[in-house]
């Protein structure tokens, strides 16, 4: 195709032109001259950077595991600076961190599992699974779950586990039965 090249019509922009026909092998100087290769660039010199120091990240937020992990524990009821709040049947709400930062939830309806994290005395919790059951008129699932989720503190004493919520004057209260 080199010796049979042909400049392209003026509708097109000769710079467009000039590079279909330079990336072709063809010249623009007419018959019998020799291809041009198209001029190389510079080479771009980058200034030297100092390297970073090499700090191991501590992140936000890490798995830390908790010393009431294994334990399951009920759910006594909510405290806020002017009220609390009873679990009618505490044994029907209940609460197992694992070691490996998941827990497993039971309500008086359903049953689930979630994910936890923590750092020094704070944690996070989001339930991730729960099974599909009507809960009964009455039930306090919705408050249980949405107070988990809440949690942003974590404090024991003795056989109780307190969970301070995150945006609210609110502590969940639980009891320690294995």
């Amino acid at each position: 195709m080199k010796g049979n090249c042909r400049v392209l019509p003026g509708a097109l922009r000769a710079t467009f032109a000039a590079s279909v026909l330079v990336l072709a092998g063809c010249s623009t100087a007419g018959k019998g001259a020799k291809p041009q290769a198209p001029p190389r660039p510079a080479a771009v010199q980058h200034p030297q950077r100092p390297q970073p120091e090499m700090i191991e990240p501590a992140g936000p937020w890490a798995f830390q595991s908790l010393p009431f992990a294994g334990m399951v524990w009920e759910w006594l009821g909510n405290l806020t600076p002017t009220e609390t709040m009873k679990v009618e049947q505490p044994d029907k709400y209940l609460l197992k961190l694992k070691s490996d930062g998941w827990f497993e939830v039971q309500t008086d309806c359903r049953q689930g599992e979630g994910m936890y994290e923590t750092r020094d005395q704070r944690i996070a919790m989001a339930v991730v699974r729960l099974t599909d059951a009507a809960c009964p008129p009455g039930s306090q699932h919705d408050l249980y779950l949405k107070s988990l989720e809440s949690a942003g503190s974590f404090r024991m004493t003795g056989e109780k586990l307190y969970f301070d919520m995150t945006n609210e004057a609110k502590t969940m209260v639980f009891w320690r039965i294995k």
